[in-house]
């Protein structure tokens, strides 16, 4: 596999220390998600499967396990009654090229079908490319080769908002003819109240809720405080 991608962010975490505290997370949850996927990948149980970028990493949150990937697995876990392995492919700085090129390899490969597919990628196409041109043509390729079930988030649209969502609507699109539940991630995030991380970017633990609920209504999820 190939390294993952630097981000202009990263480079400026070398001069900012809310950045650098950020991004010094990055190599510690991917080695934390390579042992939760090999342990995963051996156990029993349900199978959630993680592709994406820095958001299914977790990064920006307080431990790998308080990003939306590991809050996910709680709400299943509950939802169901039973605990949840989590193999997470997903790599700090991908694009959704990376996610075809590598990621989605890399599931095929394991040797089992996961139970959910759950993919979180193209903010870095939206806010460090000069286009979204390659990310649509890589979406149209992913979308379709994602093993069912599976839910695809919206990019967020904050910033260059005007690019987001017109990379979304194509998104919502292709989701729809390929039987791809959306998450409305752009739609459910709210700004303030602390749910950014220090570099000012990525989630927080609390900002992870919201990316957590707009998964769990893709799913028909109920809302665990207001449970039977």
């Amino acid at each position: 596999m190939t390294e993952p991608r630097r981000s202009p962010l990263a480079l400026l975490g070398r001069f900012v220390p809310g950045v650098r505290a950020v991004t010094e997370q990055i190599p510690r949850f991917a080695a934390a998600w390579a042992e939760e996927t090999e342990r995963a990948l051996g156990a029993p149980g349900p199978l959630l499967a993680v592709l994406g970028d820095s958001t299914a990493q977790g990064i920006g949150a307080g431990s790998h396990l308080t990003g939306w990937a590991g809050q996910l697995r709680e709400r299943l876990a509950v939802h169901h009654g039973t605990e949840w392995g989590v193999a997470n492919w997903s790599r700090s700085g991908a694009r959704v090229a990376d996610v075809v090129a590598e990621q989605l390899p890399a599931l095929r490969g394991a040797g089992r079908r996961p139970d959910l597919v759950v993919c979180a990628v193209g903010a870095n196409d939206v806010f460090w490319g000069l286009t979204t041109g390659a990310a649509r043509r890589a979406f149209a390729e992913l979308l379709p080769g994602l093993p069912a079930p599976a839910v695809v988030a919206t990019v967020p649209e904050g910033g260059v908002a005007g690019r987001a969502r017109r990379l979304n609507a194509e998104l919502r699109g292709l989701a729809a003819a390929h039987g791809v539940a959306v998450a409305e991630v752009a739609r459910t995030i709210r700004p303030g109240r602390g749910t950014l991380a220090s570099d000012g970017f990525h989630p927080s633990t609390r900002g992870y809720a919201d990316w957590t609920a707009a998964f769990a209504a893709a799913l028909a999820l109920p809302d665990p405080e207001v449970r039977g």
